[in-house]
């Protein structure tokens, strides 16, 4: 079957890599903001998807409501073109934090359906049941072993791998299995929206490294991060590194990551990213299994 792989231009960077591994052409339609702040979705007037799978290549991140009414007209617009079958490919779910009783994720969820979308490719979403919110068929990526390969690829294996919270639990021990590296977990406690304090431990150090990685799939405003980072300091690790999968980077989270102890910390592509040159934050590319997955379905 004929394809393409469109994507707005405030998302491009990964989509265009995504592409490039497939040997295309990304399509850029141009989102045309009005003064009371309504989109609108605007392809070159030759533009034709007639019979064909269109990829949709974006992420649901902030400003999160420009990006989902964003998605949905382009799913629409595809449609309109005459898409044969559209495949939406979100590398960052927002509203996946709202998976709690009276949450607003299966509404957000509604939303995405209601565009007539055919399928859903989801790379490393907060909440792990993700399939439960829709009736159309969702393939969730992990990305366990992509991390894992990178930190062997960047020589930084002997490590202490650290979850910052139980619900990164998983991930770790995943990791840390696959390297064949000790393992920590913190237990933390939310006392504000934004702001959280460690209560106690669980690990398996039984050789204890000096040098500890913290890794977690979402870095927003960075509090959890530095918390982390600080009583990892306090227990005597002098260098500390950090995975985080999705750099949404709220307020201030960049200058306070680059002012940071931290050695390095690694996020993937999954966001777009406007970085100035900085010592402390380097991006990892995951387009590599995105392209894998878009070869699969298409044979399908």
């Amino acid at each position: 079957m004929n394809f393409e792989i469109v994507a707005p231009s405030t998302h491009f960077y990964l989509a265009d890599l995504v592409a490039h591994r497939l040997d295309k052409s990304l399509i850029i339609p141009e989102v045309k903001k009005f003064a009371d702040g309504e989109l609108e979705i605007q392809f070159t007037p030759n533009t034709d998807f007639k019979g064909k799978k269109v990829f949709i290549i974006m992420a649901t991140c902030p400003p999160v409501h420009d990006s989902l009414i964003t998605f949905a007209l382009l799913v629409h617009k595809v449609r309109m073109l005459g898409a044969q079958e559209i495949i939406g490919v979100i590398p960052y779910f927002g509203y996946g934090r709202h998976d709690k009783a009276q949450g607003s994720l299966a509404i957000i969820a509604n939303i995405i359906e209601a565009t007539n979308i055919n399928k859903l490719i989801v790379f490393e979403p907060h909440v792990a049941d993700i399939q439960s919110y829709f009736s159309i068929p969702v393939i969730t990526v992990r990305a366990s072993d992509l991390i894992a390969t990178h930190i062997q690829d960047n020589s930084l294996h002997k490590s202490s791998i650290i979850a910052p919270d139980q619900g990164a639990s998983a991930k770790v021990i995943a990791i840390a299995q696959k390297i064949g590296a000790p393992y920590t977990i913190f237990v933390k406690e939310r006392y504000d929206h934004n702001a959280t304090k460690i209560i106690t431990q669980l690990n398996n150090e039984h050789d204890r490294c000096d040098q500890a990685i913290i890794i977690d799939d979402i870095i927003d405003t960075g509090s959890t991060a530095l918390n982390t980072l600080e009583h990892l300091k306090s227990k005597g690790y002098k260098r500390v590194y950090g995975y985080f999968i999705h750099p949404v980077f709220s307020r201030n989270a960049q200058k306070i990551i680059e002012e940071s102890g931290f050695e390095k910390v690694f996020v993937s592509t999954s966001i777009p990213l406007s970085l100035s040159p900085s010592k402390k934050i380097e991006l990892w590319d995951m387009s590599n299994v995105l392209a894998d997955l878009l070869k699969k379905e298409l044979l399908t």
